[in-house]
């Protein structure tokens, strides 16, 4: 008998351990909690992505810096229009590095404010209405 209060108590401890570290660790991370959430669903959205890729906190790329030290490109912050309700905008930051020539624009599927996936697309792959709003969004 005492064994099973033993058992039972670690397992309740653990518990609580595991609930507070998962609270405090994530309290400030919404890309956390909108990755964990079972009441989010995936979005599709389209973003104007930068022509120019910036590094290491705002350093340009260096061809020849592969041997000095790690090229890791600053994440983007951008406005993404979702497809499925195209008045709802967000704006996202997330890694993606330089996007091939021609294709400056991101297929973007997030949960919130977690994306999954990056998708470097044309212009013309982007649907004509997010192609409005984005183009009223940026002003371009």
């Amino acid at each position: 008998m005492k064994k099973k209060k033993l058992i039972l108590y670690i397992f309740f401890l653990l518990l609580i351990s595991i609930g507070s570290f998962s609270y405090y660790k994530l309290k400030d991370s919404k890309e956390w909690r909108d990755r964990l959430n079972p009441f989010l669903n995936k979005t599709i959205g389209y973003a104007i992505l930068p022509e120019e890729v910036t590094y290491n906190g705002g350093d340009k790329y260096d061809p020849n810096g592969f041997g000095n030290k790690v090229q890791i490109p600053d994440k983007y912050h951008v406005l993404v229009v979702d497809s499925n309700h195209s008045k709802e905008q967000n704006y996202l930051t997330f890694s993606g590095g330089q996007s091939p020539e021609g294709k400056n624009f991101g297929k973007v599927i997030h949960k919130g404010t977690y994306v999954y996936k990056l998708e470097f697309v044309s212009w013309e792959d982007i649907p004509k209405k997010e192609q409005k709003i984005l183009l009223d969004k940026s002003g371009r």
